[in-house]
């Protein structure tokens, strides 16, 4: 059975088949009883658009000296644009290092605000320096409901994902082994390593392409020094992501590259979503969230 996921970006419809994999069948489970008004309200789901970089920095920055004021641990300096992966590397453990104590509700949204915009700003730098735009949609919802990952899903993880592809989002709070590879972040506190071991109804849609080499994950697993929670061969290293599904469709043309990033990049927001079985008919809905 082949299971579709559309999505409207604003009053674009995308379309995605879904893998036919356990992962995919339980997220699209977990999905169906949901809809867009679960979605986190203060999180711009849209990462990696060069013209939003210079306000989310300065958002940032000010939300720094707002932390500060009561933070015991203070976070030392701004984001430098100079030397921006070490910058973003630097900041990233205050957010884990902080996210377990004992906080006021304004606290802890400033926490949350921090961390979003850190990976706004990641992926924002990446688009501006590199050699393509990497633009990408998370939807999270505010509050997950998450389940265990069967030890046969790790096999699932994959470092290669491509422009289109559906990917199952990272629900914990710490670092990933293949971020921590691709950002060279060798200063990470092992402890704030954490592998995937969940998943939830979150969920990204990834309009560039990204692939880690596993000699290239050995080699610097290897010479990092940084003491990891599993050995390099163990599944449970979860190394990248779990692929949901491919985007087949944007308002029933072929999504060819350019025309589906500029829609993808001019869309303000995600306003509804159908998970369904593809030998059954779906109803575009009148309207929209």
């Amino acid at each position: 059975m082949t299971v579709l996921y559309n999505v409207w970006l604003d009053r674009v419809k995308f379309t995605y088949e879904l893998e036919n994999h356990r992962v995919a069948r339980a997220w699209a489970d977990m999905m169906r009883p949901l809809s867009v008004t679960s979605l986190r309200k203060d999180l711009d789901p849209w990462q990696g658009r060069v013209a939003d970089l210079d306000k989310k920095i300065s958002q940032f920055n000010f939300l720094i000296d707002a932390i500060n004021t009561w933070i015991p641990n203070k976070i030392p300096g701004h984001f430098d644009l100079a030397d921006p992966q070490t910058s973003l590397n630097q900041l990233h453990t205050h957010f884990p290092e902080q996210h377990y104590r004992e906080n006021t509700l304004e606290q802890v949204d400033q926490l949350r605000t921090y961390n979003d915009l850190l990976h706004q700003i990641d992926s924002g730098i990446k688009s501006k320096l590199g050699p393509e735009e990497q633009i990408s949609i998370i939807a999270v919802q505010e509050k997950p409901t998450c389940i265990p990952l069967e030890y046969s899903d790790y096999e699932l993880f994959t470092t290669e994902f491509r422009f289109g592809d559906l990917l199952l989002h990272y629900p914990h709070v710490g670092r990933h082994p293949f971020e921590v590879a691709t950002t060279n972040d060798i200063e990470c506190p092992p402890e704030q390593i954490v592998c995937q071991n969940q998943m939830s109804a979150s969920h990204s849609m990834r309009f560039y392409y990204k692939f880690l080499r596993a000699t290239e994950f050995k080699e610097f697993y290897t010479s990092s020094g940084i003491t990891w929670p599993y050995a390099a061969d163990d599944p449970r290293l979860a190394v990248g992501y779990i692929r949901l599904g491919k985007l087949i469709e944007v308002d029933y043309q072929a999504p060819y590259h350019n025309r589906t990033l500029d829609l993808v990049k001019q869309a303000t927001r995600i306003t509804n979503w159908q998970i369904f079985d593809q030998n059954h008919k779906a109803e575009d809905p009148d309207d929209t969230n």
